[in-house]
């Protein structure tokens, strides 16, 4: 996993070295706390044992997303009173809250990345989503964590759990791997909240080359994780996907995200 944290941190250093000298921006001081965090989110996608994250990258329907941030909202709620009171058994309600976590769909774990919950002193904050989906179930799992932590670390989960929205998505059917397109998603909110710029890819007329700074983006965080083309299943043919392709649609999706959400 180091092997990967390096690559994946060097692509990111690469990345600033290109907006400075593109003297378009910076990332902002106040955003850099979003820098850690999302090395730690694709580091842990990129070294996840390939034969037991599928589920994390398949979509689901909007029904079932609802359904696991409230079962997850309910546990963590519950779980966290119990923890506080140490007369309480939990072993059982701790494993099942850990399954339920391993268990999330794509469109669960980016609910909970992208609601605000409020903590360090009264200030809102996203949660550390790689924290929540393979670090917390080992910390539920171990008997030797303190009650009170584990209490602390479920208190915002359950937060953004009930309050995050279930995005309109319908079943997209059994195991397609949609790594590609959650990381590019991942990619292009940050990129806009960390710079201010909105994610562009531009093409040059003559020879159809695409470039710009979130596709080199995209470019060197596909190549740090491993990730180099995608067969991906369109109208029942399997074609080959690059990077800009996954970057265009991450770009339309979050467009059509804040066109949704402005009034």
């Amino acid at each position: 996993m180091s092997d990967i944290r390096e690559r994946v941190t060097a692509a990111l250093d690469s990345f600033e070295k290109k907006l400075k000298e593109s003297r378009e921006a910076t990332i902002s001081p106040s955003q850099r706390w979003r820098v850690p965090l999302l090395i730690d989110t694709l580091t842990l996608m990129a070294a996840a044992d390939s034969g037991g994250v599928e589920r994390a990258f398949r979509t689901p329907s909007r029904e079932t997303t609802q359904d696991e941030l409230s079962e997850i909202a309910t546990r963590a709620s519950e779980l966290a009173k119990r923890l506080r009171d140490q007369k309480c058994s939990v072993v059982r309600a701790r494993e099942q809250l850990a399954q339920r976590l391993e268990a999330m769909h794509e469109s669960t774990i980016c609910a909970l990345a992208n609601t605000p919950v409020v903590r360090n002193h009264g200030e809102p904050a996203l949660l550390n989503i790689a924290l929540v989906r393979r670090g917390l179930p080992g910390l539920l799992r171990d008997d030797s964590t303190d009650r009170e932590r584990l209490a602390n670390e479920l208190d915002p989960l359950a937060q953004a759990a009930a309050a995050a929205e279930a995005p309109d998505t319908t079943d997209a059917g059994p195991w397609p791997d949609y790594r590609a397109q959650v990381v590019a998603d991942i990619l292009a909110f940050f990129f806009r909240e960390a710079t201010g710029l909105w994610p562009t890819i531009s093409t040059i007329v003559n020879t159809g080359e695409h470039y710009g700074l979130f596709l080199d983006l995209v470019r060197s965080i596909f190549k740090a994780m491993n990730i180099e083309r995608v067969n991906v299943k369109d109208t029942g043919i399997n074609i080959d996907r690059d990077a800009h392709w996954f970057a265009r649609r991450a770009v339309n999706k979050l467009r059509a995200q804040e066109q949704k959400s402005t009034p």
